[in-house]
């Protein structure tokens, strides 16, 4: 992976991309385990997609209420 993903509105972003920044990153740490750049790469894409999940739950929390 180069660089971080830059996009200039979050929500364009899909879990789909997200899952798979995720499974990437997660096999780089798995590799190199003592990066710090990967690691918190990690957990940047790990905190938006629960963010994102959170937010899904929440719509569709009120579509069934």
């Amino acid at each position: 992976m180069k660089g971080t993903l830059k996009c200039s509105n979050t929500d364009e972003i899909s879990v789909l991309y997200l899952g798979e920044a995720e499974e990437a990153l997660g096999k780089a740490h798995a590799l190199v385990k003592n990066d710090q750049a990967i690691l918190s790469e990690l957990e940047k894409v790990r905190g938006r997609l629960r963010g994102k999940r959170e937010k899904e739950k929440k719509a569709f929390k009120k579509m069934f209420s």
